[in-house]
Order: structure tokens, then sequence, then C-alpha cells
């Protein structure tokens, strides 16, 4: 079996490969289609595959560590230090096409891509042996695990929120096939294809998935959840009132008592009432040194320190304000600690996060009172003062305090067109900012990719 999964995951490597989003499996002789069909032969196998798939979300060129780090060093939370150069770019806002992190998040994520269309191109086939409803299960797990990279590549590559471009504006391919030599060289989908496909995957998986595997298995609530997420982020807040509801009414998930917060991010990540995915880290299968926890903090890197404009925005009893060092340069000592073993779990979708999706959802839909009742079942938690009222600025305040250095405070100033502040490492201040709307929100395309795909279209600006 172990022969079988390191086998199947070469290949499907090749879904994507270094220079491009197009895989070499979309370019396949005969011989290579034929040997990973019969290398696929039962429900166990597709297992493997789907397993590879989340063993390529923890890399750090992902949600080991890269994309976390993207959404907060992009912000008012953090700033790159520069202590070993990583992240500097990013967080200066000066990438370039030739930039090795454009580069890295646009392969890693068309990976994840690629294992996910591997299983579902097993799909009511009816030569797969096994337990069939184990078989949807991991397809439907596979259509959320294609939508979610998707989304990610649509949030970092993707010219929605780039001069106003709206749904009309260049996304990214929306790769749905595998070994199909008509699709070696794939275009970018609108923004509004790329939405239409990633609901239309999320609404598959969750037609086919009838079992909960756990926190560290997408799930239907973990769908519905990042339905709630991406509709927010597309301003569809109707729909992402109603796959918040279903999260909310599932009773499954709750938001964790102020005692327990610290565990969230410091323990077994299944054991938490609050964590609906989670990425799974043990002493043995890990990151090592290049994860989460030595770039936050640790005696080695460090890259990424606090601001003390964080730290202020925390009331003195706090349960949140404690996961940062009191002193500064400030560091994230709370969230992802293990700097000995990196054996902490990373939680992706928190209850806490579909709450505060559900108040700013009703909110927009013209729902304050209720909505101001839903902002407040957080901090009521975290022993912190009540909002007075339900405003966009309140909420976005909470989503910061709440979901700080987990990668959604820089999303969520871009889908907010707040603009964002650019940090001078050396005095911690704000010494301009990122207007809405500029290109530099997107990230190049790579210019490796623009080389094999003579289809790409680069991003305005670059």
């Amino acid at each position: 079996m172990k022969k079988l999964f390191i086998t199947i995951l070469s290949l499907s490597t090749l879904m994507v490969s270094l220079n491009s989003c197009r895989d070499e499996v979309l370019d396949p002789t005969l011989t290579t289609s034929k040997e990973l069909d019969d290398a696929i032969n039962n429900v166990n196998d597709v297992k493997a595959i789907i397993a590879g798939g989340y063993g390529r979300m923890t890399s750090s060129s992902y949600y080991g560590r890269d994309y976390i780090i993207y959404g907060e060093v992009r912000s008012d939370n953090t700033y790159a230090n520069g202590n070993t150069n990583r992240f500097t770019a990013p967080a200066s806002f000066s990438m370039n096409i030739e930039d090795g992190d454009a580069l890295s998040a646009w392969t890693q994520m068309y990976r994840v891509v690629a294992s996910a269309n591997l299983v579902i191109s097993k799909e009511g086939d009816a030569s797969i042996e096994g337990d069939q409803t184990a078989l949807k299960q991991y397809v439907g797990e596979a259509y959320a695990m294609r939508a979610i990279a998707h989304f990610d590549l649509a949030r970092l590559f993707g010219q929605y929120y780039v001069n106003n471009g709206g749904m009309s504006s260049l996304g990214v391919p929306y790769v749905k096939v595998v070994l199909d030599p008509n699709a070696l060289y794939p275009t970018r989908n609108t923004m509004q294809e790329v939405y239409d496909s990633i609901m239309q995957d999320l609404d598959k998986s969750i037609s086919l998935m009838t079992q909960d595997r756990g926190a560290y298995y997408l799930s239907k609530t973990a769908a519905y959840a990042l339905k709630s997420r991406v509709a927010l982020y597309f301003e569809k807040y109707a729909e992402a009132k109603t796959a918040a509801l279903e999260v909310i009414n599932a009773g499954t998930h709750s938001i964790v008592e102020a005692n327990d917060f610290g565990k969230v991010f410091s323990q077994d990540a299944s054991s938490s009432p609050d964590v609906i995915f989670a990425m799974a880290n043990n002493p043995t299968d890990n990151p090592g040194i290049n994860g989460l926890a030595n770039i936050y903090r640790g005696n080695s890197y460090a890259d990424i320190s606090v601001l003390d404009d964080l730290y202020n925005a925390y009331g003195p009893l706090d349960v949140r304000r404690g996961m940062i060092s009191t002193s500064a340069p400030y560091q994230n000592l709370g969230k992802y600690p293990d700097n000995l073993n990196f054996a902490d779990d990373i939680p992706l979708i928190r209850y806490e996060e579909v709450v505060l999706n559900y108040a700013e959802a009703l909110l927009k839909t013209g729902n304050a009172a209720d909505a101001l009742t839903w902002l407040n079942k957080v901090p009521a938690k975290r022993q912190a003062f009540p909002y007075p009222a339900a405003t966009m600025e309140n909420i976005l305040k909470e989503r910061r305090l709440e979901l700080a250095f987990e990668g959604f405070r820089g999303f969520d100033l871009i889908r907010t067109n707040a603009g964002i502040p650019l940090v001078d490492p050396v005095n911690q201040t704000f010494t301009a900012a990122i207007p809405a709307g500029d290109y530099k929100l997107a990230f190049p395309i790579p210019n490796a990719e623009m080389g094999a795909n003579s289809n790409m279209v680069q991003n305005a600006g670059y």
C-alpha cells in the first residue's frame, strides 16, 4: 500500500509542474495514462490519493505556513522584520514576476487541485472495488478540496478587488480535468466563473459526503463554512447568511470557552469544540523549523513580529491578549506555540469565524439587531467588552482580534476596500498605505507560468 501511495503521488505531482499550473499529467503519453488508471483499482487507492491531497495542503508553501503568513504580513497585524528576509517582498508589496513566493504558492495550490481531480475522476467508476459509500465520501472531500484551493488562488492572483474589477475581471484557471491532452494550456477564467465553479464544487461535495471523519478531513459542515467564507469575499451576503446558518443549526460546534482558548492552538484540534477543519501535525510529521511556530517566534527565524497597534487593540482582561508577548518587539506566542516538536495542528476553519460571517451577513442584509447579538457572542467568551452596535467597523475589529495570526486580516482589508498600511519595520510605524484597488493587492502571475503557457495573461501592473 505504501508503495502505491508514493507512486500515485509522484504521478499526480505532474498535474502541476514546477513551472506551470498545467501538469505534465495533462500531457501524458498513452502509456502514462494507462499506468495511472491501472494503479487505481479500489477504494483504498482512492483514499491514499485524497490523503496525499491533505498532505499537500500542509506544505509550508500553502497552509503549513506561507498562505497564513500572507494574510497577516500584508495587514496591520504584523510585519516582516527582515531576520532572514523571508516574506519581505509580500510585506512591502514589492513583488515582481520572478518572485519565489508567487511561484511556490501558485505551484503548490495547483498540486492540491491535481490530487483532488485525480480522486474526482473516479466518481461513478464501476471498476473501483470496495465500499462505494466511502468512495463517495472521498470524492466529496475532493470536490471541497478543489474548491478551497481555487478560492485561495483567486484571492492571491485574481483581479476582483483590483481597479474595481468585479466579477468580469480575470480570475485563475479553474482546472477540472486530469489526463486531458486537450487542456494543456488553460486560460484564466473570469472571477464570476471561478465563483460559480467554487460554489458548484462545494454543493457537489455536500451532496456526496455522508460521513464526518473528524476535524482533519473536509466534511459537510466544513463545506458550508467555506461557502459562507467564499460568499462574503464575493459580496454575496444572502448566500453567506444561508451557508453560515447551516453550520450554526447543525449544532456540532460551539465557541470555545475563555479558559480553553489557548488550547485550541496547542493540542489536537479534534478535541476543541470550535475547530471544524484543521491541518494535522505531529512530532514525526510536520514542517519542522519551516513551519508557523518558528516563523512567528523561537530561537530560529522569528521573521514575523506583531505590531503594537494589534496588541493595544485588546482590552486589558481579554484572554486573547495573552497570546502576544508583553514587551516589544511583540511576538505571537500563543497560536502555534510548539517550536520544539512542531506538533501543533493548524485550525483552518473555526466556528467563531462562521459566527462572525453570520453577523456580517445579517448586517449586510439589513438585520442589525440580530447582527449585534451574534457579534457579541464571541467577546462574551473572551472576557472582552461587548459592542454597543453592529457596524462593519466593529465586526472587522472583532474578526481582527479573534482571528489574528490565522491568515484573515489582510484578505478582510482587501475585500472591504480598506487599503493596507505599509509598515516601517525599524520604527514599527505605519508609513503609507496601499490603497483599495491597487494592482499590488494581487500577486503577479509567476514568470515561469507565463513562459510555459502561451494562453496565460499577466496581472495588471506587472
